[in-house]
């Protein structure tokens, strides 16, 4: 009898555990809560875990889970546990390459041409996504966690996604006056 109640030991404290960590938040709720308070909800789970709670994530993106316009970007360690976790939103533009090389888009919200000067981050560098594809003009998505008030605005863009080829035609006649002389174009 004691053999058997000992065999039982680790299951119980399994059983115990996750009962004591809960269920993963719903990704609808997660994309709603700011940066801290996901981390925090999501702290030491695996990678296993929450594919099981929010389904693979999007290819090619790394570990962005996208729910409607809004995703959470999940960093985790090289033991698969979560480190940190970013609520991010998609965003539309006109992709366009500044006169040093520098990656720009021209998002499009509410009727006004944002024009925003943008990097990636991968999760462990500034390296990030390769814009190398793109052309002046591309229509593209990129996911955000905010743009900085400055003009242009500024951005951290975590994921990329070609929407449809374009050209420089396709740019704003006004915006690309103003980015011409502030220096930005030729």
């Amino acid at each position: 009898m004691k053999k058997l109640s000992l065999a039982l030991v680790p299951v119980v404290l399994s059983l115990l555990l996750c009962a004591c960590k809960g269920d993963i938040i719903p990704l609808s709720e997660a994309v709603m809560l700011d940066n801290d308070k996901l981390s925090r909800k999501l702290e030491g789970r695996t990678y296993a875990e929450i594919c099981d709670a929010w389904g693979e994530p999007a290819t090619g993106y790394g570990d962005i889970y996208s729910y409607g316009d809004a995703a959470a970007a999940v960093f985790f360690d090289p033991k698969d546990r979560v480190t940190n976790a970013i609520v991010c939103s998609w965003l539309e533009g006109r992709y366009l390459r500044d006169k040093n090389g520098g990656n720009m888009v021209l998002l499009e919200q509410n009727g006004y041409i944002a024009p925003t000067s943008v990097r990636t981050y991968d999760g462990t560098s500034w390296s990030g996504y390769d814009f190398a594809e793109f052309e002046n003009g591309d229509r593209i998505k990129i996911l955000v966690e905010f743009i900085a008030e400055t003009y242009p605005g500024q951005a951290t863009v975590y994921a990329v996604e070609l929407i449809e080829k374009g050209s420089y035609d396709d740019l704003d006649g006004d915006v690309m006056a103003q980015l011409k002389e502030m220096g930005w174009v030729e």
